[in-house]
């Protein structure tokens, strides 16, 4: 961690001023000739600081004075957080009725201001350090509740939650284990500020006479004690200020320095001044050995890459081959102690050795970048048009202009561009639709280059299609250079000009397309094209209908009030699969949130093995939990990064395994990494240290260790490379054929419902009607595979 000389010297005085102020009252009894003497006198042998209006040693009370108020300070800040920041996550997550007093009472506090709150107090509870520290702790929280509830909800967006409650956790485990850790970056951030806040209302508060009462040696007390003796002994007064601002100033810029070090500069080597280039050959994007290592990890290897204008190069290669690592390097977006050396060029400007500014100024000019996740990408609190308006600002348009511009860039990407459709928040966007705002925001100002991060991982077939087409339109009608990750070969093959392969930080080859699709290069190209080819369902003996799960009648509605769909009626039996397929936001993770009880349904019934299961998930016992398991779409989102992977597959397992333990708990832990062919060393991992492959096989093991017999999966391969995607069906038709596991898949791939087997469920705009499996070759041959 590196820090700037102003922050060393922060940190150095907070931490004599902090030494000093809690050992002040040991040290004071250490002053010799300490004894009283006559009012304010002035600096002498026998009083070094002199004396205050009692003929008191002014040294020796300024040690003893500020012990107390940085006690306090420090209790009112952990008190504060504790109690309003656990009181915003409880009633944020409770809703309803919980949270509406809450806000209420935010909204009250705020409109009190902090001397009145201090007053009423005091008239309460009588002056003294105890009517300070309350009114300071008031004062904090009213702050709190409100930061506390902005994070709450946005955590709340996570899939993680809804996987705590699947498992019955309780309210009280879910505020501690999975949201509160969320606030520890905002903690971070904001202790610094609380501290000196609730020092200076119990400071304050002494010096109106409303804190420490006399004879306390308290410095806002010696304040005012001695205030009408300034002229005659000014240190008296003097003092105590000196210490309070040496207390006050630093200790913002110490805490700072602890969460938010001094970014350092990315050494960079070769980084010529001159593009070597032809004009001629028109390239927008010119790599030339880029290579990217922190400390001793080696990410990048001499990466060589051009894009032209006007072209559509595909990145392709196997999770963790360095390919969203090369575009964050192209954004020069890394972080801190990268080593660099190469060349990055964008429309003729350097790329490495940027300051921050420059590089701002770089993207905002030339680069459109659409991100892979939009529920990370999008801010949760904003709406829409607001989110919209800011990136249009950032660009310079004038405010006039935005409103008009605003309809005419979402009906460009497919989406309705009236004002009911800007006042939404994300969470109330389909997948697809939240997709395609990326996608807007990143077409603003019509950028050169456009860095696409796998940008169809939650769009169907026919989606996946025309938002291709529309990349191609503008590729060649605005000559925009387009540099995307992609892993369908299907899209690769009718979209892109040219592939490159990518394999362990390494381009092992960039080829025409029709080139690369005839006869690859590279062993990594190779792999990728057989990993693309069907695999077969497996041969199962299905048991009758009856035994498995029956949806009856099932009707699904909207929190906004609008019914989706009316009438949902399947049956499946145990060891088969039925695949959901259908258009964005037709209601395909609705209805399996319907199933699983999170998003009850207003009518129908839900029987598994002829038992009924209750709609709503929080009237069904353990084991019906236990039997029904959920892997959503995106690991990242449904896998809490405070954990080690060990945690979260441990939880699980003592909640529907409780008879195991010590030794037979470590076993079945073990067994369960097995079962999804994951490496033991992944344990003691976090989220953010694994591939994409391996997320989500970390996200199977979870739903694995309850030993379920439904398994419900939501778009499981639409992040996945051919490879991984190939490997992860495998697994899951091995599940199918050795534990008669149970599966319903919801999928934009075309080609899964024919390589999993089992009956088709089509949700359309009105009606969803189940297809016999023989459909799955039509479906194959009219569709594309997701990425």
């Amino acid at each position: 961690m590196i820090f700037s000389p102003l922050q060393r010297v922060g940190g150095g005085i907070i931490g004599i001023m902090l030494l000093l102020t809690l050992a002040g009252p040991l040290l004071a009894t250490l002053i010799p000739n300490s004894e009283l003497g006559l009012p304010f006198e002035p600096v002498s042998a026998q009083h070094w600081l002199g004396t205050d209006y009692l003929g008191e040693d002014v040294l020796n009370r300024l040690l003893k004075g500020g012990a107390m108020l940085v006690l306090l300070a420090s209790l009112v800040v952990a008190g504060s957080w504790l109690i309003a920041g656990s009181l915003a996550i409880f009633a944020t997550l409770r809703g309803g009725v919980w949270d509406r007093i809450m806000r209420q009472l935010a909204d009250m506090l705020q409109s009190l201001p902090g001397m009145l709150l201090l007053m009423l107090v005091v008239v309460i509870q009588g002056p003294g350090y105890g009517s300070a520290a309350i009114a300071a702790l008031l004062i904090s929280g009213m702050d709190i509740l409100r930061l506390a509830r902005s994070v709450t909800l946005q955590v709340m967006q996570h899939d993680y939650i809804e996987i705590a409650r699947l498992r019955g956790e309780s309210l009280a485990w879910i505020v501690r284990y999975e949201a509160f850790p969320a606030l520890i970056p905002l903690i971070s951030a904001d202790i610094g500020v609380r501290f000196v806040n609730a020092l200076f209302v119990v400071a304050t508060a002494s010096f109106l006479g409303l804190g420490a009462q006399a004879p306390q040696a308290d410095w806002g007390l010696m304040i005012m004690e001695n205030r009408q003796g300034l002229i005659l002994q000014p240190l008296a007064v003097i003092s105590p200020v000196i210490a309070l601002l040496l207390l006050l100033l630093p200790v913002n810029l110490l805490l700072d320095s602890l969460f938010t070090p001094v970014p350092s500069r990315q050494k960079t080597k070769n980084q010529q001044m001159v593009m070597d280039i032809n004009p001629v050959d028109r390239v927008l994007l010119l790599v030339k050995d880029f290579s990217l290592s922190i400390g001793t990890i080696q990410l990048l290897y001499a990466v060589n890459l051009t894009v032209k204008i006007g072209e559509i190069v595909t990145l392709s290669g196997a999770s963790g081959s360095g390919k969203t690592t090369l575009l964050h390097s192209l954004l020069n977006d890394l972080p801190l102690g990268c080593n660099q050396s190469g060349q990055v060029w964008i429309a003729g400007q350097p790329v490495l050795g940027c300051s921050p500014r420059d590089s701002r100024k770089l993207r905002r000019r030339y680069i459109g970048y659409m991100a892979q996740d939009p529920r990370v990408a999008l801010p949760a609190h904003q709406r829409i048009g607001c989110t919209l308006t800011h990136r249009a600002r950032s660009l310079g348009f004038p405010r006039a202009e935005i409103s008009r511009y605003l309809p005419g860039q979402l009906v460009r990407v497919g989406l309705p561009g009236h004002s009911a459709f800007l006042q939404r928040y994300p969470h109330q966007l389909s997948g697809g639709q939240q997709q395609r705002v990326l996608l807007a925001l990143a077409l603003f100002g019509d950028p050169q280059l456009l860095l696409l991060d796998e940008p169809t991982s939650a769009l169907d077939a026919e989606n996946i299609t025309l938002f291709y087409r529309l990349i191609k339109r503008l590729a060649r009608e605005k000559e925009i250079a387009v540099l995307m990750i992609a892993h369908g070969m299907d899209v690769i093959r009718e979209t892109a000009d040219r592939v490159v392969v990518m394999a362990h930080g390494e381009c092992q080859e960039s080829t025409d397309c029709q080139d690369f699709f005839r006869q690859p290069r590279s062993e990594a190209g190779k792999r990728l094209l057989a990993a693309s080819l069907p695999c077969q369902p497996p041969r199962l003996n299905v048991t009758d209908i009856q035994s498995g799960l029956q949806v009856r009648g099932l009707q699904l509605q909207l929190p906004s009030g609008q019914i989706l769909h009316r009438d949902i009626n399947f049956s499946l039996s145990v060891g088969s699969c039925l695949s959901i397929v259908g258009a964005s936001g037709s209601g395909k993770t609705t209805l399996l949130r319907g199933i699983l009880g999170l998003q009850p349904a207003t009518k129908g019934s839900i029987y598994w093995q002829q038992q009924s299961l209750s709609l709503r998930f929080k009237d069904r016992s353990r084991g019906q939990r236990q039997l029904m398991q959920y892997v959503p779409q995106n690991p990242y989102d449904s896998l809490n990064p405070f954990w080690l992977v060990r945690h979260l597959l441990l939880r699980p397992l003592t909640i529907f395994q409780p008879h195991l333990r010590g030794s037979e708990l470590e076993k079945e832990l073990l067994e369960t990494m097995n079962r999804v062919a994951l490496p033991t060393e992944l344990l003691s991992m976090r989220v953010r240290q694994l591939s994409g492959g391996q997320r989500q096989r970390v996200a199977l093991a979870r739903a694995l260790a309850a030993r379920p017999q439904l398994l419900i999966c939501d778009e499981v391969t639409s992040a996945l490379d051919s490879e991984n995607r190939q490997s992860l069906l495998r697994l899951l038709n091995t599940l199918r054929e050795c534990d008669e596991m149970t599966l319903i898949m919801v999928t934009h791939d075309s080609a899964m419902p024919a390589e999993m087997g089992g009956n088709i469920l089509h949700l359309g705009s009105e009606s969803a009607r189940v297809m016999p499996a023989g459909f799955q070759r039509s479906m194959m041959a009219s569709g594309s595979q997701n990425e």
